[in-house]
């Protein structure tokens, strides 16, 4: 299912708000794109040494399904359904095999989204907006 830019939006939006560096000592972010930033950095210096033996993208995926403290993103199946249903990525009268699809893709397709926003392949005024 392609998605639309409606859906794109709800779900940088999302990851966005979930960034959350309490207990960190970091400086304060400013704009959401210092929020990205923050989290890579984090990101890089916990398993900077996973990047290397298989690549960014799949080390985000591991990384996020580890629920690191420094993003508070759905982990339960439940939740991760719902959601997917609110913002339009899988229909209200889905399927086990539909659901099943969304849960088995989900910690790359947010890898992938906090990729796009890190490279700035979004909407630019979503990364300079304040915080």
């Amino acid at each position: 299912m392609r998605l639309s830019q409606k859906t794109h939006d709800l779900y940088n939006n999302y990851l966005l708000q979930s960034l959350d560096f309490d207990g960190f000592d970091l400086p304060k972010a400013k704009t959401n794109k210092d929020l990205i930033n923050l989290f890579f950095g984090v990101f890089n210096s916990e398993v900077g040494y996973n990047i290397a033996r298989i690549g960014e993208y799949k080390a985000l995926a591991e990384y996020l399904s580890g629920l690191p403290s420094c993003i508070n993103i759905d982990f339960d199946n439940h939740l991760i359904i719902e959601r997917a249903k609110k913002y339009g990525s899988l229909k209200p009268c889905a399927n086990e095999s539909d659901e099943d699809k969304i849960l088995d893709n989900y910690w790359h397709f947010m890898a992938n989204k906090l990729i796009v926003l890190k490279n700035g392949h979004i909407n630019k005024k979503l990364l300079n907006k304040e915080v």
